[in-house]
């Protein structure tokens, strides 16, 4: 006891004469006093460790790549009840070493601790090494750290880009289990952030804090996370994205109340904007990772580019349907035509010669018999004698016209002149049905284009900010930020 007590004077003499920090970092070096590769209270209890962060800044959010990058003040506390902590004195409350690169280098223990989620990190060395020590005469350490680091954010994108992510940070123990170490949010603001803090593409709503210890083959060993939950702001993809492609949809609504026959201004206005949409995606999705899931923002441009490629394909509709002589009236036309070659070849052959009885004397009584049972009506003669391939008639029948043998010429000129008058009918009416259906396609799709895209713009907002909503769960439990805090 004696010569404990002498001891102690002898230090305190010593602690009178040279500087403090000197005389401890004299201490830590002595083996004899203070073993730095063992932890405090070892053998006895685990060491418990308080951990607490003050985040500077949070910036480069990149989805690409999936990670963020922020700068942070790693701030450990913890209790080492050895025998150095009997060279301070009552006059020495605290000593505060600064700096204090030496003591966290090679002088004393420090919790073994890594970021789990951890990309890459830094220590700020400029100008000096942005590292503090503090040790207490009750055995208090405190140490204060600088670090930027890059860490990993596993994004969900479905509702890009009304989404809320949640990126974490993670800290556990390298080489300690829980028997050794335990690591505990400090009770006073375990997460520290100065108000202020400004995001480009998001906005920080708080964090939650939570103890992920996990269980590895060789042990328990401690963890804790802290979780930033951000909000996206959409100011940039309504004024980049948005409001572009819904007036470009707009815009293909134009070509309904252009005339069907201006075909160039049409086809221009149609294919322009299907290419500015392509564009439009193919801009968008450069900026995100190739996931194999739909995003909200795939969604819509996709929906745009079907209005503006249905737009284009109507008016393909349209045009075809207004000019049906070429195309489905094509064998009316042909008819017509027939018609009026056969009346004409009639004309000419009878020349007003006929027999006594006011018959064509062209064909003799018998091929008039046989003629008569093989084509008993007129109607075969446009069935079965016109060949519609080459507007010509067929050889074996353009000379028809001979077995009208039981008709008299004029009886004869007026049937074909009748069903050529009735084909010109049938041919006008049909012209004009096409073309008014045509109109009315125009007409109709004015209406339901605009009605559709509006249709699908609510349900759109309805099912992204209302029925998939999950903000509250996601904010459950969270400490909110106060971005008007003093900084």
């Amino acid at each position: 006891m004696k010569h404990l007590l002498v001891h102690l004077i002898v230090e305190t003499l010593l602690s009178t004469i040279i500087d403090p920090t000197e005389f401890i970092y004299a201490k830590l070096k002595d083996s004899t006093c203070y073993d730095r590769r063992i932890r405090p209270n070892a053998g006895i209890t685990p060491t418990n460790v308080n951990v607490s962060l003050y985040v500077s800044s949070i910036d480069s959010i990149t989805e690409t790549t999936m990670d963020y990058r922020m700068t942070v003040f790693l701030r450990m506390r913890w209790i080492d009840p050895r025998n150095f902590r009997k060279v301070f004195l009552a006059a020495f409350s605290i000593c505060k070493l600064q700096p204090a690169n030496f003591c966290l280098r090679h002088g004393i223990w420090i919790p073994d601790l890594f970021f789990f989620n951890e990309k890459k990190a830094a220590f700020h060395e400029i100008i000096t090494q942005n590292r503090l020590l503090r040790i207490s005469p009750n055995g208090s350490i405190y140490v204060s750290i600088r670090i930027s680091i890059v860490l990993s954010c596993h994004m969900q994108l479905e509702k890009f880009p009304m989404d809320m992510q949640q990126c974490y940070i993670q800290a556990e123990s390298f080489g300690y289990n829980m028997n050794d170490l335990a690591f505990k949010w400090s009770a006073d603001k375990s997460i520290d952030m100065p108000g202020g803090i400004a995001l480009p593409q998001f906005k920080i709503m708080g964090h939650k804090l939570a103890d992920c210890t996990k269980s590895y083959t060789s042990g328990q060993y401690t963890c804790l996370r802290a979780t930033f939950v951000l909000k996206r702001e959409i100011g940039y993809y309504m004024i980049q994205i948005y409001i572009p492609s819904f007036l470009i949809v707009v815009l293909s609504w134009v070509s309904f109340w252009i005339a069907v026959e201006a075909t160039p201004a049409r086809v221009s206005l149609g294919i322009t904007t299907v290419l500015t949409i392509t564009s439009m995606r193919s801009e968008a999705g450069s900026s995100l990772p190739k996931v194999s899931y739909v995003k909200a923002i795939d969604i819509w441009l996709s929906l745009c580019m079907a209005f503006v490629f249905a737009a284009l394909l109507e008016y393909a509709v349209a045009n075809y349907l207004s000019r049906q002589k070429n195309g489905i009236l094509y064998k009316n036309s042909i008819r017509t035509y027939e018609l009026k070659q056969l009346l004409h070849k009639i004309i000419s052959r009878t020349d007003g010669k006929t027999s006594s009885n006011g018959n064509i004397t062209r064909r003799n009584k018998h091929h008039r018999k046989q003629d008569k049972n093989n084509y008993k009506h007129r109607s075969d003669l446009y069935s079965n004698g016109v060949s519609t391939m080459n507007n010509q008639l067929d050889p074996y029948y353009e000379n028809k016209e001979e077995y009208y043998v039981e008709y008299s010429p004029e009886e004869n000129i007026q049937s074909i002149e009748a069903e050529l008058a009735k084909a010109k009918k049938e041919n006008k009416e049909a012209k004009e049905y096409y073309k008014k259906l045509s109109t009315r396609l125009e007409i109709e799709c004015r209406i339901l284009f605009p009605l559709s895209f509006f249709g699908f713009l609510v349900c759109y907002i309805v099912y992204y900010y209302f029925i998939t909503d999950d903000s509250t769960t996601v904010m459950q439990g969270m400490t909110p930020y106060d971005e008007f805090a003093e900084e």
